[in-house]
């Protein structure tokens, strides 16, 4: 016992002599800046898990992300809730094919797993009508357990519902993709609202578009930008 303690203080006092020689060595993240992000960080945490509530209390299977508040996909939080039993099923069939059995060799790569995480959605697109139940059916589960939340809570209904509970509006998108629109759409309600011909107000000002008009009328004669102006644009202002 007492060579344990004896050997103990000689290394204690190998320490502070080595302290002592190089007092400057420290770890990589024991820097001031390092410091300051990491107390930012835990204070952006502290101050979410406050304004939502503590995400481990919720009962719910849904899985949000404390950063952008969106609801993961399905896939995503069933990837995390097993994710560590798919590795532990990996690492057993890589001793067993290649160690126990040999079945396959070392030098066989192992293949990767595609996973569905956060950044990686599913790219795949099924029928627009499956989409649309599918999504009527996820707003009506969120709203509801938004609802019953928000009155436990004693929050304000009103203010609840002016915020987006989507990632994208659907006003502006489809599934997450952009809507795409012409403008010969905009010809089936203008021509709802003239009802005929005679009702047409007068026309006081006649307005032309420059380029269209350059684009149909042919130099042919004209040699400089002065004869095309003359002889065939301005003739054509001043005929209609």
């Amino acid at each position: 016992m007492a060579r344990v303690v004896n050997e103990f203080e000689i290394s204690q006092e190998r320490i502070k002599q080595e302290q002592t020689k190089w007092p400057d060595i420290k770890h990589h993240e024991q820097v001031e800046s390092k410091q300051n992000s990491f107390v930012k960080q835990v204070q952006a945490m502290t101050n979410t898990l406050e304004e939502m509530g503590n995400p481990f209390l919720e009962e719910c299977e849904d899985l949000l992300v404390l950063g952008t508040r969106d609801i993961a996909d399905p896939k995503v939080a069933n990837t995390m809730r097993n994710i560590e039993q798919i590795r532990k099923n990996h690492y057993q069939e890589y001793i067993r094919d290649r160690l126990d059995n040999r079945t396959n060799p070392l030098s066989d790569p192992i293949k990767q797993n595609k996973l569905h995480l956060f950044n990686r959605q599913e790219s795949k697109v099924g029928a627009k009508d499956k989409q649309q139940i599918s999504l009527l059916k996820q707003n009506c589960s969120l709203f509801s357990q938004l609802y019953v939340s928000c009155q436990v809570r004693d929050g304000n209904l009103i203010e609840f519902f002016r915020h987006e509970n989507q990632a994208y509006p659907p006003s502006l998108s489809l599934f997450g993709q952009l809507r795409l629109g012409s403008k010969s759409d905009l010809l089936v309600p203008l021509e709802k609202i003239i009802t005929s011909q005679t009702e047409c107000p007068e026309i006081e000002a006649l307005i032309i578009d420059g380029a269209v008009i350059v684009n149909m009328l042919k130099p042919r004669f004209c040699k400089t930008f002065e004869d095309y102006a003359k002889k065939l644009f301005y003739l054509i202002l001043t005929t209609n």
